[in-house]
């Protein structure tokens, strides 16, 4: 497995591998099949009803989480920043799909 230096910074110190040092969390990825995306700005990272395949880090950057209606009117629910994870509730539930 060949994970960049850059995305080890980034996920050392976040919730998931907090107290975990940079060897340790080397040691822990090839379990966790993890799997790099990158993603430009207006880019739809997950859709309500889209199928869930996993929890997302945000190694740098912000995501910006938000709910549209019909009438394309746009909520913001909230941004996470670099350090916050997504989809770490869904994953511990019977959900196959993203709730929103």
């Amino acid at each position: 497995m060949n994970i960049d230096g850059k995305i080890i910074d980034g996920l050392f110190g976040t919730a998931l591998f907090r107290n975990i040092d940079k060897e340790g969390i080397l040691e822990m990825l090839p379990c966790l099949n993890p799997r790099v995306t990158h993603h430009k700005k207006g880019d739809h990272i997950a859709n309500s009803g889209a199928p869930f395949y996993g929890i997302g880090i945000v190694i740098e950057g912000e995501i910006v989480i938000a709910k549209e209606s019909i009438a394309g009117n746009r909520t913001i629910l909230t941004v996470l920043k670099k350090g916050d994870m997504f989809g770490e509730m869904i994953s511990f539930s019977d959900k196959k799909a993203w709730p929103v």
